[in-house]
């Protein structure tokens, strides 16, 4: 900060008398410069070092969280193929089973009732088999919005 200031004195002794005897002068020049600003700039400095850090370590916790959440996403759908494998192998067997009974009732050796209690177990393979792809194929999109940065 700068300032200049003038000022001009008289003075006497007799009220509104002739003062020019005791005339004085006064000239000047001000110069302030805060040179620490009272800390405060070392104190932004070091608020802003420290909100970096932060968001820096913020950054890599969702950045490991992102990568975490991905490889469980992963494992859960290499799980998935390996149920839809496993329900191809029992769905195979309950179609040979339920073709068997039903051969069996075309030669009278089973009843009506075990052909259809074979077939309904044949129809719940079935379901758990699509049951298992689409509980995969939700798994394939969140890996997706995932990807694509997405919540």
């Amino acid at each position: 900060m700068v300032g200049a200031f003038a000022e001009i004195a008289t003075a006497d002794d007799k009220f509104l008398g002739e003062a020019s005897d005791h005339k004085s002068y006064t000239i000047g020049a001000r110069v302030t410069w805060n040179l620490f600003n009272g800390g405060i700039d070392s104190a932004n400095v070091e608020k802003s070092r420290l909100e970096y850090i932060k968001t820096k370590t913020q950054v890599e916790l969702a950045n490991s969280g992102i990568e975490l959440q991905t490889q469980k996403i992963k494992t859960e759908i290499e799980s998935f193929n390996n149920d839809i494998k496993s329900l191809k192998k029992e769905l195979a067997l309950a179609d040979e089973i339920y073709k068997n009974y039903e051969a069996r009732y075309k030669e009278k050796l089973s009843s009506m009732s075990d052909v259809i209690i074979k077939q309904s177990e044949q129809i719940q393979k079935i379901l758990q088999l699509q049951e298992t792809i689409n509980k995969r194929n939700e798994k394939i999109f969140a890996l997706e919005k995932l990807a694509n940065g997405e919540k």
